[in-house]
């Protein structure tokens, strides 16, 4: 497989909502897929970064909650694993009222890995005699393991995607953006069609994003007051902003991603955006 496919396999994929929180919800869902059995607790255990970027995210077809905990509270009861990023889209009104009972601190506890640095999930489920265990690891759907009584369940079973050492990144992290663009002469009419969905998907999420009175509205009233002007830094900010899920709390299909290599996307402000000859708009 060269290189640009497993970019794609591994980075470039459908997702509901904000990246951490539904991660947090298909590795429970992972989890209690293969534990088969009610579960009595939950315990969510994230990296510094998944914690932070998660806390405050709203969750879709939740009517307003917010959160990782939440999230994976939803995903083990829905069980769904084959779906994925979008496995929150089967969010029922009865499944929201189960997993709003379930979140108590004495069932569902959430826990900050600290010293851990790079992205890392584990939801742990358990009942009075048994517990399942599912760890994702270095991607938001690369499952490192998952556990169940003691026993490794890794062979077999579909819903576990082949695991892979994600060696693609330390190559990406010493080519030059010639060598990537160059990398797209590999690339097949399949990958042309998938990554071409994806765009249209996005710019549908940004249109969406523009009536929302947050981040893009603002942008566009900017324009009509005369503050900005209508070149290219004004393009890409519109259509970021726009689908931007950290901004507008509304979630939509989005395409994702590149892993923790798009974080500073999100920490722009309208307020120190636009730097011209050296004078802040």
């Amino acid at each position: 497989m060269n290189l640009y496919k497993q970019i794609i396999l591994h980075e470039v994929f459908p997702a509901i909502g904000c990246t951490e929180p539904i991660s947090c919800a298909y590795a429970a869902s992972l989890a209690a897929f293969h534990f088969g059995k009610p579960m009595k607790r939950l315990l969510l255990r994230v990296d510094p970064g998944t914690y932070k970027n998660g806390a405050a995210a709203t969750i879709p077809h939740t009517h307003g909650a917010k959160g990782n905990l939440i999230a994976a509270i939803l995903g083990a009861i829905l069980k769904k694993p084959e779906d994925k990023l979008e496995i929150l889209n089967s969010v029922t009104p009865e499944v929201l009222e189960e997993a709003i009972r379930f979140n108590h601190p004495e069932t569902a506890e959430l826990e900050c890995l600290e010293n851990t640095k790079d992205f890392r999930i584990e939801v742990t489920l358990q009942d009075d005699n048994h517990y399942a265990l599912c760890v994702l690891s270095k991607s938001h759907t690369n499952v490192e393991k998952i556990e169940v009584d003691g026993k490794i369940v890794l062979a077999g079973n579909d819903q576990i995607p082949e695991k892979d050492t994600l060696t693609y990144r330390e190559i990406i992290k010493k080519s030059s953006l010639k060598d990537l663009l160059l990398l797209a002469e590999d690339l097949d009419q399949d990958d042309f069609d998938y990554l071409h969905q994806g765009i249209e998907m996005n710019l549908r999420l940004s249109q969406r994003g523009k009536t929302i009175h947050l981040f893009a509205y603002e942008f566009q009233l900017m324009l009509q007051k005369g503050y900005i002007v209508k070149d290219l830094f004004f393009y890409y900010q519109g259509k970021r902003g726009g689908g931007s899920r950290r901004t507008n709390g509304r979630c939509c299909i989005t395409y994702h991603d590149f892993g923790r290599l798009r974080q500073s996307r999100h920490c722009d402000h309208p307020d120190t955006l636009y730097r011209r000859d050296g004078i802040e708009y």
